[in-house]
């Protein structure tokens, strides 16, 4: 089990002083797949041969749009690639398995607005911070960046990401209980895992 540090109310030294960018590194590659509705995603954790439903993949690379924090920074919906110009429709998607390619943070966004409102509830998935040595997840309630709206759970996941290669990852937020993992099967290889105890509705990915 990872070793987790809740910071519940407050945001975590680590946060305030860490050093990222939206999507990873500098023409990071991103590797997204997505299902119709009526079918699945991904394999079932014991028939990986068999999916149901049709599956779209799309890749892109992320710019380098600075050192931005979620906690710090009140529009910081602005910098944060929109899947959708891919030809991917996240709307309402709460859960998704991607391959990146990065150095560290390789982090993706769940929030509760259609249309980039950043003073709407936005959780964050960090996968390699603080120099690819830890993960956690992220919430913010609204953009008013006090301390009572924030939440964070770090955890240890040394040399998670890599420069040179697609690494396979996924992320859920379902019913309050959030988590990410390695590989493309949801639920499996469990790298980080919280329960929201108020969820809002994820209305994007």
């Amino acid at each position: 089990m990872p070793n987790r540090r809740n910071a519940r109310g407050s945001p975590s030294r680590a946060i305030e002083k860490k050093k990222r960018t939206i999507g990873g590194q500098e023409d990071s590659g991103f590797r997204t797949k997505k299902s119709l509705k009526g079918g699945r995603k991904w394999p079932e954790k014991n028939d990986q041969e068999n999916t149901r439903g049709l599956v779209i993949e799309n890749t892109f690379t992320t710019p380098n749009n600075g050192k931005l924090n979620l906690f710090q920074v009140a529009d910081f919906l602005q910098y944060v690639v929109d899947i959708n110009q891919y030809g991917l429709d996240l709307g309402g998607i709460t859960t998704l398995t991607f391959e990146a390619k990065a150095c560290r943070d390789a982090n993706t966004i769940m929030s509760n607005s259609d249309n980039g409102n950043s003073s709407k509830p936005i959780y964050e998935f960090i996968i390699g911070g603080w120099g690819n040595q830890k993960s956690a997840i992220l919430r913010r309630n609204d953009d008013s960046l006090t301390q009572s709206s924030q939440q964070v759970v770090i955890f240890n996941t040394p040399d998670i990401c890599k420069c040179d290669e697609y690494r396979q990852f996924w992320i859920s937020a379902n019913n309050g209980v959030l988590m990410m993992g390695k590989g493309l099967i949801v639920g499996i290889n469990v790298i980080a895992e919280w329960t929201d105890p108020d969820p809002f509705t994820v209305k994007k990915a």
